[in-house]
């Protein structure tokens, strides 16, 4: 978990530092990445892909102006597959827009416990050798009272827990392939 951001001592790149980024190199498009989300989203300052050792990225400076502002990005801590991960959103990019459409669609701020389902939407060619990804992506809260003790579990003794039928996981049936996006 990511350290508050009003700590003096808090660095929002040494955490992300620490946990590769969810990736979507060679990813088909519609296939749809389930990430558990640890934090709310920090801004951070990217680097330049690729540089060895990271370099900080800035936008071309404008007329007059010796280096341009800063490229930054919104960062939050997430687990793919169990392991953990950075989800980084840049500022502007389809990522971005993306989360905002699905944090506004879920009514709440994308937080700890809740998850996020995001896809290649589709790639456009912008004649630059890499096709851009267009993301959509939706977030599901975490449930009511995550991270809050639950009284009614206290006070009530442990009852044996029934195992989980195949037909009652949505999850546990294999996904057909469509042509449809994934929701």
């Amino acid at each position: 978990m990511t350290q508050p951001q009003n700590n003096a001592d808090y660095d929002p790149l040494s955490a992300a530092l620490k946990r590769p980024a969810v990736s979507w190199k060679d990813v088909p498009v519609n296939t749809v990445k389930k990430l558990a989300v640890e934090s709310i989203s920090r801004e951070a300052q990217t680097t330049v892909f690729g540089s060895n050792p990271p370099k900080l990225a800035f936008w071309d400076p404008k007329p007059g102006e010796a280096q341009g502002n800063p490229k930054m990005a919104a960062v939050f801590d997430v687990t793919e597959d169990g392991e953990p991960k950075s989800l980084w959103a840049p500022i502007p990019s389809s990522m971005l827009t993306a989360l905002a459409e699905a944090q506004q669609a879920a009514g709440q701020r994308i937080g700890p416990g809740g998850t996020l389902e995001i896809y290649i939407a589709q790639q456009v060619d912008k004649g630059k050798g890499n096709p851009q990804n267009v993301f959509k992506a939706k977030y599901t809260p975490a449930p009511a009272g995550f991270g809050q003790p639950d009284p009614v579990a206290a006070s009530t003794p442990a009852q044996p827990s029934q195992p989980a039928t195949p037909a009652s996981d949505p999850w546990s049936t294999p996904a057909q392939p469509s042509d449809e996006p994934p929701f």
